[in-house]
Parts: structure tokens; sequence; C-alpha cells
């Protein structure tokens, strides 16, 4: 844990609710992008899913705020990924799903073909172990 939080740890306290969205928001207005991401990605801030959805409805499509959306999209889990790109109305977000969609698509696909490869295989091995009875029982 961060070393804010240890005093809560050491004592086994939680964390109240809506403490790390409010932390968040804190940082968000008191330091520089630079400085928050940097607290983000060492863990000292956390990206909270209420945080970020209000954060997308807030904000406009400005080349500025779309450089905030992208560094913020890039750190966040992808099950809150996924839904902000359905909020966000811009060609990027458009583009990370369409990404994901064939993704998923390409494994289903390839796991299908890995399916029917281990039938073929199991047909196969069970045709040739036929076959070489068939030419046991012939030679016997």
């Amino acid at each position: 844990p961060a070393p804010e939080f240890k005093a809560f740890h050491s004592l086994a306290l939680s964390l109240p609710c809506g403490f790390h969205t409010l932390h968040l928001e804190v940082g968000m207005r008191c330091f520089p992008l630079h400085m928050v991401l940097q607290y983000i990605d060492h863990g000292v801030l956390h990206l909270t899913e209420k945080y970020i959805l209000n954060l997308w409805k807030e904000l406009d499509n400005t080349e500025q705020n779309v450089k905030l959306k992208l560094s913020i999209l890039t750190r966040l889990p992808q099950a809150i990924g996924c839904k902000v790109c359905q909020l966000w109305n811009h060609s990027l977000s458009t583009h990370v799903m369409a990404k994901n969609y064939v993704k998923v698509l390409f494994e289903k696909l390839g796991s299908k073909q890995n399916k029917k490869r281990i039938g073929e295989g199991g047909r196969e091995s069970l045709s040739t172990i036929r076959n070489s009875n068939q030419c046991h029982q012939e030679g016997e």
C-alpha cells in the first residue's frame, strides 16, 4: 500500500466509502497532470469507475481533453475501459471497441479451430488404430 494508507492498514481499518474517488479528485485539481499520472502508476491514486465516468461526461472532445482522456484510458482496467469507450463518442473509442471486437472474434475462431483439430486428430488416431488392427489381424 501507498505510504498514506499504511496507518489505515496497520490499524486494520478499512478506507471510507468513496475515499479513492475523493482522493483522485483532489489530486486532479491540485497537481499537474504528469504528477497525477505518476501517482496513478505508482498506486498512490486509484482510478475509480465513478470518477472516470463523471470525468468523461464533463470533458468535451477538445484536443487537450482528448489527450487527457487517452492518458487515463490507457491506465484503466479493461472492464472500466470498455464502459468508458461505450460512453465516449469519439473516433478513437470506436477504433478501440472495433479492435477489441475483432480480437474476441479471432479468439473464438481460434478456439473453434483448435477444438476441430483436436476432434480431427482424435478421429485420425482412431482410424489409424483401426487400420493397424486390421493389418495386424490380416497378418495373423
